[in-house]
């Protein structure tokens, strides 16, 4: 998961969610749509931004 962080305008952070690989392949695709087009286009901006790692715990 991406996200925007606290008072951080152009950066993120990250975190991993785990999920089975037979789950990952049920999900139906969405890149196709408008809306999620424009939030991965957010979120490929906050990589460019700088991302930092949170622990997962």
């Amino acid at each position: 998961m991406l996200f925007s962080t606290a008072g951080g305008k152009d950066a993120g952070g990250i975190a991993t969610i785990d999920l089975d690989p037979t789950r990952f392949e049920s999900l139906e695709r969405l890149d196709r749509d408008p809306d999620v087009r424009k939030a991965l286009a957010r979120m490929f901006s906050l990589a460019l931004g700088g991302i930092s790692m949170v622990s997962k715990k």
